[in-house]
């Protein structure tokens, strides 16, 4: 039996609590909830955060940055919880956040939450780059991409325990790569000299040694891997060339 399916039954029913819970939102995000609007989030999406926190951080101190950073996330599902974790970091001239979902209704929640949170950050539907302007360049681009491979996920039986409306929220094809793949080869077109992506995913569906082979065709430089040992989430970041 494959480790996918030993551990997920085990640890799924305990996310399944906590990641509906607006306090623990708050605390771990930063982000308050507007009644009736319910968000939800996976250790990748927590990894997500801080790792974006950090690398636009380290960004802002550079001492010749006088633009805004400027950031995109793909996917901000029903709070765009990465996102205005960040924008709630730093003050709103020295960064830009926008943020695309390919759900119209997860895009809706993500402004409704963004703006109970007085945030100015940008968000609209775009599948993948589709509607991202061409002239459009970004310091970070961040993804928590579908990474469950197809039969795995329906083995699993994962739109149902996520309680998701639809497969493509984990459905990441048969290796569990395809979306990440065209992820990468669009994101290229979008990044400012010197950008990066950023993406996560949990190694017991999409393992390391294929997320190497998948980001190598693409030209990212300086790949790094973080991988804390209290989540169960790695996140993984490539640099475009300058």
């Amino acid at each position: 039996m494959r480790l996918s399916h030993l551990v997920y039954p085990i640890v799924q029913p305990i996310l399944r609590m906590l990641r509906r819970n607006p306090i623990l939102i708050r605390a771990v995000f930063g982000v308050r909830l507007p009644s009736g609007v319910a968000v939800q989030y996976d250790p990748t999406t927590v990894l997500l955060s801080r790792t974006m926190k950090d690398l636009v951080g380290e960004l802002l101190q550079q001492v010749d940055r006088e633009a805004p950073v400027r950031l995109l996330e793909m996917g901000i599902g029903q709070g765009a919880l990465v996102s205005l974790s960040v924008a709630a970091s730093y003050p709103p001239e020295r960064i830009k956040v926008d943020g695309v979902d390919c759900s119209a209704s997860r895009v809706n929640s993500s402004q409704e939450v963004a703006r109970f949170n007085d945030s100015d950050a940008h968000f609209w539907v775009s599948d993948l780059f589709s509607d991202i302007p061409a002239e459009s360049a970004y310091d970070f681009i961040y993804f928590n991409p579908p990474y469950v491979p197809t039969r795995t996920g329906q083995e699993l039986q994962l739109t149902r325990r996520l309680e998701v409306d639809g497969d493509q929220m984990w459905d990441g094809g048969d290796d569990g790569a395809d979306v990440l793949r065209e992820f990468l080869d669009q994101s290229r077109a979008y990044l400012a000299p010197g950008g990066c992506v950023v993406f996560g995913v949990q190694e017991i569906f999409l393992p390391d040694s294929l997320v190497r082979v998948v980001m190598k065709p693409y030209g990212f430089r300086n790949v790094l891997k973080k991988k804390p040992r209290w989540l169960p989430s790695t996140v993984y970041v490539g640099y475009a060339a300058k």
